[in-house]
């Protein structure tokens, strides 16, 4: 059998779940231990609009995994805003679930990933408005994976 040997299911694309948590929400990392009353807040995000991308690099002080991605949410409150302008900046640690269940935790309490929010309001009458999530980071250690 060849490492490299597809399976039924391997490709399907998309992430299927986002769970984020603030950097200093934490115990311990490695496995994430919370701080009591902390946990993983689940980020509620548009059905087939999130995006996970992996690139590595070698560098001087070794490989690095640089980890970005996209997801959109509905803009139809303010409440929206106010659930996800804690989280914009470099503040959270995220662990995303792909449809092939496979679970990515991206940074870590001493190196949060970057979230950035753009929104409009839709080109046409009939267009959804939406926030565009943008996130990354580049780490020295491939994300954690179970």
């Amino acid at each position: 059998m060849s490492i490299l040997e597809q399976f039924e299911g391997d490709l399907l694309g998309s992430i299927k779940r986002i769970d984020a948590a603030l950097h200093t929400q934490f115990e311990s990392f490695n496995p994430a231990v919370f701080l009591s009353g902390y946990s993983w807040q689940q980020i509620a995000f548009t059905e087939e609009t999130g995006q996970l991308r992996l690139s590595i690099r070698d560098s001087e002080q070794g490989k690095i995994y640089k980890y970005l991605g996209t997801f959109s949410i509905p803009k139809l409150r303010s409440a929206a805003e106010d659930a996800i302008e804690p989280l914009i900046g470099k503040l959270t640690v995220l662990k995303i679930t792909d449809m092939n269940d496979r679970v990515y935790i991206i940074g870590a309490p001493n190196i949060p990933v970057s979230l950035e929010l753009d929104g409009d309001s839709g080109l046409e009458f009939k267009s959804a408005s939406a926030y565009v999530i943008s996130f990354g980071i580049e780490q020295t250690w491939r994300a954690f994976s179970t």
